[in-house]
């Protein structure tokens, strides 16, 4: 054994090969249920433990002087990579990733909810409106269809309706007709507003062009753009179809995602507008 002299209080202990004297145990007096720490250097008693009576899968915390159960942790099971969050009640966990889950739209449907998911980021994006037709020159060019942007709370295992709005229906030649208006697009279910956006009016004869259509109750609610239309009798510059968000501008056919569609010089009737989207983020 080490020696003893000055080692008062203290208990033995070794490392594997020598024995020696650790650190005093600090006065137990008065210091009921509380448990022994150290600072590295003297040893001291902290807080007792609360009752552990109807805390089962909690876990001991302290504010800095008195010690407590914190939340219950959920359960782990089919969780991993998940990170560990809480609404100050119940803890959960949540899936985080670096790029979000993408799903794109293009003709109506349902989307159900994933599990551990409530927060959706929602593009909505109506038709675009055909061309109009004219004889002797070309019309005016279909309006874009109207955005909305939406972000949403959402409820795991709802099941929500995915409208998708039409683009216009082109015109057939060797008539004198205003184009076609795109469909209106949108995204509802649940408890939720509905999100949606209409489609692009159809050019209206031959100086009149198609105005855009509008979003409605998004965070971020666009109109989209209105057609050119013809000023001579002359087939320079040609009409176009309206711009949306996920569409330029077209001397043809409505292109990407609510563009309008244009007109056909003399006679020839016009081109449809594109059809709208719905995009969920998540």
């Amino acid at each position: 054994l080490p020696s003893q002299t000055g080692n008062s209080g203290k208990f033995i202990t070794t490392n594997g090969t020598t024995a020696s004297w650790g650190l005093a145990i600090a006065d137990q007096t008065g210091n009921s249920g509380k448990f022994l720490t150290t600072n590295g250097t003297t040893s001291s008693w902290a807080s007792s433990l609360p009752s552990q009576t109807g805390n089962s899968g909690k876990f001991i915390t302290t504010n800095g002087t008195t010690a407590s159960w914190g939340l219950a942790i959920a359960d782990q099971t089919g969780n991993s990579g998940k990170f560990l969050t809480t609404n100050g009640t119940t803890s959960s966990w949540l899936r985080v990733s670096p790029l979000p889950t993408v799903v794109v739209n293009t003709s109506s449907t349902t989307w159900t909810c994933p599990s551990n998911v409530t927060t959706a980021k929602v593009t909505v994006v109506g038709g675009g409106g055909s061309g109009s037709s004219f004889v002797s020159q070309a019309g005016g060019g279909g309006g874009g269809g109207g955005s909305a942007i939406k972000w949403l709370t959402v409820v795991p295992g709802t099941v929500y309706t995915v409208t998708i709005g039409a683009g216009g229906a082109a015109k057939a030649a060797s008539s004198s007709s205003a184009g076609n208006a795109g469909g209106t697009s949108s995204f509802s279910g649940g408890v939720i507003t509905t999100v949606s956006a209409t489609g692009g009016e159809g050019g209206a004869g031959s100086t009149v062009a198609g105005a855009g259509g509008t979003g409605s109750n998004g965070d971020l609610n666009m109109t989209g753009g209105t057609g050119t239309a013809a000023t001579t009798n002359m087939d320079t510059p040609t009409p176009t179809g309206g711009s949306s968000l996920l569409a330029g501008s077209s001397r043809t056919a409505g292109t990407g995602y609510g563009g309008g569609g244009s007109s056909i010089w003399n006679n020839g009737g016009s081109y449809a507008g594109a059809a709208g989207v719905v995009i969920i983020e998540y």
